[in-house]
């Protein structure tokens, strides 16, 4: 028998439109693409959906839906009982990553590829066995210490330099981020952290859809994994979005939009 759906989902647009998924980021949620849907809504159907872990997608019964394969499957489900094919998956950084998963695991499923700051993954056992325990750590600081200083802690890392200049916007973003629950964020990291993800970077090769690569000017480390992405995808297109650090469509959305739409639109065309 069919489990409940059990993804919280955010819906705009036409459910006749082309589909596009969006895939929120690590402590985010589907609100974090009100305005990106507000605007592709106008000639797409727009699908956002809390992860596990986030938003209201919490406490879920099944231990294996805060891993990459489970919530790959969580959010087949939730596109299945929608009756959505041929969407346009686009995901940031964790959303991103779990894209990518789901389009390796079926690849004829996705019309297209939108990755912003993702990563295919690490591929050297050390480097991924630091980064198990660096994503502990802060599963840890998320159960034990004040979520407000967890917040300030997270966002001080370099990739978010760009924040840290737009103080009104921090005060909004983390107001948001307050709404989650540290606990269900805790396991999230511990299942769908960095250390975690399965390495791709293998299969990129085998990837036949087309795929838009988005990063930051400001988060240097992306711009170079994107770079290294495309030379191994063999339908990519890459923007370096300027005014942007790791998360491109908060930092500047109408450069995001733009370079979305298109994309989009590229897809139309005979």
């Amino acid at each position: 028998m069919k489990t409940a759906i059990q993804l919280n989902v955010l819906k705009a647009g036409n459910p006749a439109a082309q589909p596009v998924v969006l895939l929120h980021g690590f402590l985010g949620s589907a609100d974090d693409w009100d305005l990106v849907a507000a605007d592709l809504a106008r000639d797409c159907y727009c699908i956002a959906i809390d992860l596990p872990g986030h938003g209201g997608s919490i406490r879920l019964p099944n231990p294996a839906s805060y891993t990459f394969a489970g919530a790959a499957e969580e959010i087949q489900e939730v596109l299945e009982d929608l009756r959505v094919a041929n969407a346009v998956l686009a995901g940031y950084s964790m959303g991103g990553r779990l894209a990518l998963q789901l389009a390796v695991q079926n690849p004829g499923r996705w019309r297209a590829l939108v990755l912003e700051s993702a990563s295919p993954g690490l591929v050297d056992e050390t480097d991924k066995l630091l980064r198990q325990a660096a994503d502990e750590e802060w599963a840890m600081r998320l159960e034990r210490a004040p979520f407000s200083d967890f917040l300030k802690s997270w966002y001080e890392q370099a990739m978010f330099s760009a924040r840290a200049t737009d103080s009104h916007g921090l005060d909004r973003m983390l107001a948001r981020r307050r709404r989650n629950e540290p606990d269900e964020l805790a396991r999230a990291m511990r299942g769908l952290g960095v250390g975690h993800q399965p390495a791709l970077w293998e299969q990129l090769g085998a990837l036949t859809m087309p795929i838009l690569l988005l990063a930051g000017e400001f988060d240097l480390k992306y711009v170079d994994v994107s770079e290294r992405m495309q030379h191994l995808c063999r339908k990519a297109s890459r923007v370096i979005v300027s005014s942007a650090g790791h998360n491109v469509h908060v930092d500047n959305p109408e450069a995001y939009l733009r370079a979305v739409r298109g994309f989009l639109l590229g897809l139309r065309a005979p």
